[in-house]
């Protein structure tokens, strides 16, 4: 199958969330709405970062904050920052490779792909037949 129509396949059947684990207990990351990613990303814009950083993973681990890695990764989980102290009790790369699923869920390869299928499939269906 397509990766694309993997994607719409378990966005439908609800498929589309990670579960990470930070200090030995497990979270459900489901695809972030956009003041989900609003809240992340104002937590991680008090963070200095290198700008030499080719992926998430190298740009998150160029800086060790982990209280506003914690806090964003608490944005992602639940919209909010309550789980904050919580999250801060796991280990730095914990929080890191859980931020960068989170992260993973955004991404924009697989929003162009399934943009791309959505709109051959609305080509598919809203074409009208040539007599």
């Amino acid at each position: 199958m397509d990766e694309s129509a993997k994607i719409v396949s378990d966005a439908i059947v609800g498929n589309d969330f990670k579960t990470v684990f930070v200090n030995g207990k497990a979270y459900t990351l489901d695809p972030p709405t956009i003041i989900k990613i609003a809240g992340a990303t104002s937590c991680l814009s008090r963070v200095e970062m290198d700008d030499k950083a080719q992926t998430i993973k190298e740009l998150l681990m160029s800086c060790k904050d982990a209280k506003n890695y914690a806090r964003a990764l608490s944005w992602l989980i639940e919209g909010d920052d309550k789980l904050t102290d919580e999250l801060s009790e796991g280990t730095y790369e914990e929080v890191v490779n859980a931020l960068c699923d989170g992260f993973d869920l955004i991404s924009t390869s697989v929003f162009y792909k399934a943009a791309s299928l959505m709109k051959t499939a609305s080509q598919l269906t809203a074409t009208p037949r040539q007599n």
